[in-house]
């Protein structure tokens, strides 16, 4: 029937396979499929790839773990690392949490299997470090079944109790009955151990209930239970339960318990012939209580020179257990596991404070810019404020200066008006129309209203369609006003035409606006010509300023 089952999975493998892009990736995850309901099956169709057919590390490395689950589960107890070594080799740099959780957990096992106990705790405990991150919550409760074993043989029992009460938990999350009350059994014998009562009480009721869904249940906790009343119990609730489990079924590790409990209840010859059938070639541990039951047993007996052998048999299995243990220095494996996962913490914890303080100088530094950046700003805007005040200062006190030489000009004007029968007609009434402008240009300053410039804003709009007539009505109205300054000109020769130029800077043009209204591209030659003629060249200053002060400076 076997064969068949066999028969009939190797060909589904080939039919699935046959279908996939990648027949090895199909393989695999058939085999992995099987592995907990038929791992001879996976075992027979991981056999069936061979190494040729792999490709890359990944898929060697998974083919590799498998293999070695496959192994495991059918109880092939490997003692190299032939089969696990590529798995060993890339999981724990490229793996995920569950792949490296199952990783650590075979490498365990292969060590355990090898006597190495401090390697397969090391192992063990970098697989429980991943409990946090892992999803195959089933690898890691065999984790702990296997380390629990380990800290019995370091006599631990707490932490066999620990262990095992974690495992049950997680074997009940899948429904495996027969797993979960197995760990009940060993945290059963992990508080006899402790020698606690009260945690023995809890973790009993906890076996008798899970015994109800096992079959042979009873058979099973019997055993632990006989511990359970030898530590516990007096010697009459002992003799009642060796009454009611006559039964017990004849094995070499029942016949220990029934030992112990027949010395505890008194009756030692009894206890001396099951000790006889005992198993010697159990665990150290197994082995140091036969002992130390033997030696007890023979001292209530009166055989005192067997019952001194006894215990110095006993010392001798102890020493050489405890020299073992320190040679493989399995006592301080998890010490040395927890100051390396201190370490790292530690490691972790530093890095965090300087990723901390470098946030912190990163912030102090951006707030520091940030302050910087608005003083400069803040001083940028003084220094404009500043300047701005000081131009509207410049601006008004050259509207001073212009507001009294259009004043000037005004009541020089107003003054030749008084005397108007000396003067020629057209130029009374030059005069007239400038001082009308002057007027209302003095009004619109002075109220700042451009209402008053109207007329003024006409006249210039009039004047600049007929530039020449503009000209000579400037020079015409400044030779009446400022006679010294037009006769000053013509003593240095210039002509009418440059008059009539030099006549707009009087007027407050400069040589930009002058060059503007004229409109000649020989502005700059007439320019210089009036310059050279005034004796000015070389000299610095623009004409426009020195006209200006000159018609002040001749009239004054």
């Amino acid at each position: 029937m076997k064969a068949l089952l066999c028969c009939i999975t190797i060909a589904i493998t080939l039919a699935l396979t046959a279908c996939t892009d990648s027949p090895v990736d199909g393989r695999l995850d058939l085999a992995d499929s099987l592995m907990e309901s038929r791992p001879d099956s996976a075992l027979t169709i991981l056999d069936s790839i061979s190494a040729a057919d792999l490709r890359g590390d990944a898929q060697k490395a998974r083919h590799a773990l498998l293999l070695s689950m496959a192994l495991d589960k059918n109880y092939v107890d490997t003692t190299t690392f032939d089969v696990l070594q590529p798995a060993i080799d890339y999981y724990p740099r490229h793996g995920s949490p569950d792949e490296k959780l199952r990783t650590y957990y075979y490498q365990g096992r292969i060590y355990q299997n090898r006597s190495e106990y401090n390697d397969a705790m090391l192992r063990y405990m970098e697989a429980c470090d991943l409990r946090d991150k892992i999803t195959d919550s089933l690898t890691l409760a065999r984790t702990l079944v296997a380390q629990g074993g380990l800290y019995r043989e370091e006599y631990k029992p707490e932490l066999l109790l620990k262990n095992n009460l974690d495992a049950a938990e997680l074997f009940q999350a899948y429904g495996m009955k027969m797993q979960r009350f197995r760990c009940f059994l060993r945290a059963l014998e992990g508080c006899i151990l402790m020698e606690n009562k009260l945690a023995a009480d809890s973790v009993l009721a906890l076996c008798i209930s899970s015994s109800n869904d096992i079959d042979n249940g009873e058979e099973l906790l019997a055993p632990i239970y006989l511990s359970y009343i030898a530590d516990f119990g007096t010697r009459n609730e002992i003799k009642k339960f060796l009454g009611q489990y006559q039964s017990l079924p004849s094995t070499k590790n029942n016949h220990l318990s029934m030992a112990y409990a027949l010395a505890m209840a008194g009756e030692y010859d009894e206890a001396s012939e099951f000790l006889s059938k005992a198993d010697l070639k159990g665990s150290v541990i197994d082995s140091l209580s036969h002992k130390s039951l033997q030696g007890y047993i023979y001292e209530n007996q009166n055989r005192y020179q067997d019952a001194l052998n006894a215990y110095k048999e006993f010392y001798v299995i102890h020493d050489r257990y405890m020299y073992k243990v320190v040679s493989y220095d399995i006592f301080f494996a998890d010490k040395r596991h927890q100051l390396e996962v201190d370490r790292l913490n530690a490691v972790s914890h530093r890095d965090r404070i300087i990723l901390g303080v470098a946030c912190i100088l990163s912030l102090v530094i951006v707030i520091a810019c940030v302050i910087y950046y608005r003083y400069r700003l803040a001083i940028s805007e003084r220094i404009i404020a500043e300047k701005e005040n000081n131009n509207l200062r410049l601006q008004q006190f050259a509207l001073r200066r212009e507001m009294e030489t259009l004043e000037s000009e005004r009541d020089n004007l107003k003054g030749l008006l008084a005397h108007s029968h000396e003067l020629d007609r057209p130029i009374q009434e030059i005069i007239k129309q400038r001082l009308d402008m002057l007027n209302g240009l003095l009004a619109r300053e002075i109220a700042n209203n451009t209402n008053y410039a109207k007329q003024y804003n006409q006249w210039i709009e009039n004047l600049c369609q007929d530039k020449t007539r503009f000209m000579d009505s400037t020079r015409l109205a400044l030779t009446a006003s400022h006679p010294n300054f037009i006769r000053h000109l013509q003593e240095h020769g210039l002509t009418e035409y440059e008059l009539n130029y030099a006549c707009l800077y009087a007027i407050g043009l400069s040589g930009k606006e002058v060059g503007e209204y004229i409109q000649l591209k020989r502005h700059y030659n007439i320019s210089t010509e009036i310059r050279k003629k005034l004796g000015l060249e070389g000299q610095k200053g623009t004409i426009s300023q020195y006209i200006r002060r000159l018609m002040t400076e001749l009239d004054n």
